[in-house]
């Protein structure tokens, strides 16, 4: 499991100009709660449940590394990180329809 998500969240917090040592934290810490909630998780039968679930931990995981002030954005405003996160945990967001095509995509070519 860790093979195929792992890097779907990496690349997904890096388009948002996070420096790879905070992308590669932040991706730790969404893995290692994916890991230990696993077992708990159900599908509740609608496609893309589980994809749901990893947006939902990786946006709530963003917005508390943001108010950690550990953020170190390359080049732009931490605000669009901020917003990303935000978006990312909102179903009928472009961020959200993003990091769902990217999870298809990269699901689907294993």
């Amino acid at each position: 499991m860790d093979s195929i998500y792992r890097p779907i969240v990496y690349r997904w917090l890096l388009r948002y100009n996070l420096q790879s040592s905070d992308a590669d934290d932040l991706t730790q810490n969404v893995m290692s709660i994916v890991s230990g909630k696993i077992s708990g998780f159900e599908h509740n039968g609608h496609v893309g449940a589980f994809r749901k679930w990893l947006r939902t931990i990786t946006s709530n995981q963003a917005k508390a590394f943001f108010r950690s002030g550990r953020l170190q954005p390359k080049a732009t405003g931490s605000t669009t990180f901020l917003e990303m996160a935000e978006q990312l945990g909102d179903d009928s967001s472009p961020v959200s329809a993003a990091f769902d095509r990217e999870h298809d995509r990269s699901s689907f070519s294993i």
